[in-house]
């Protein structure tokens, strides 16, 4: 239960299309809360296609944490060439072959753009010499008694117990109405 919770914990601190208005950049408190999982990984290069394979991002995590849980969320990502680095712009799928067409629109060195595929993030211009950085939200490790800790910081371990508890007794209700219905 506790770690159902703590991954509850940080799924309401990301954006959501649900109408929430909580963003775990929205400010500093925010961020706080989550700090213990962000990382920026090593400049990657993009294939001569453009790409960069997912599973070379989660390694290049698994080295800037030391530890090898998954990525959760791209908070950034950044690229520099020549001394100068850009923020790439997330472009979705349903806009980018029309924003490519635009010569106004479309990624450049100054203003490169990306798509993220299910086990792959593409990158526009084509540029196999750019160093491209993501700054990532990983999972957080499993609480395992006696060996591992939370991971979060210390002032949201309170709120993540009282998460698991909820969720304990909720499945112990569940169990409960399940005796009722047979």
């Amino acid at each position: 239960f506790l770690n159902m919770a703590q991954l509850q914990y940080v799924k309401e601190l990301l954006p959501s299309n649900e109408g929430g208005v909580i963003n775990v950049e929205f400010d500093h408190v925010n961020f706080n809360n989550i700090h213990t999982l962000v990382y920026q990984t090593s400049g990657l290069t993009a294939n001569s296609s453009g790409e960069i394979a997912k599973t070379s991002v989660q390694s290049a995590l698994d080295t800037a944490s030391g530890s090898s849980e998954p990525f959760m969320y791209v908070l950034n990502v950044s690229w520099t060439k020549s001394g100068s680095t850009y923020t790439v712009k997330f472009t979705r799928h349903n806009d980018f072959y029309e924003l490519e067409l635009n010569s106004f629109k479309r990624g450049t060195s100054s203003r490169p753009r990306y798509r993220h595929l299910g086990n792959k993030f593409i990158f526009t211009p084509i540029d196999t010499g750019a160093s491209i950085k993501f700054t990532l939200l990983k999972q957080p490790k499993d609480i395992a008694y006696g060996s591992v800790n939370c991971e979060l910081p210390e002032h949201t371990h309170k709120k993540i117990t009282e998460m698991a508890v909820d969720l304990a007794i909720l499945s112990l209700r569940d169990s409960e109405l399940s005796q009722l219905t047979k």
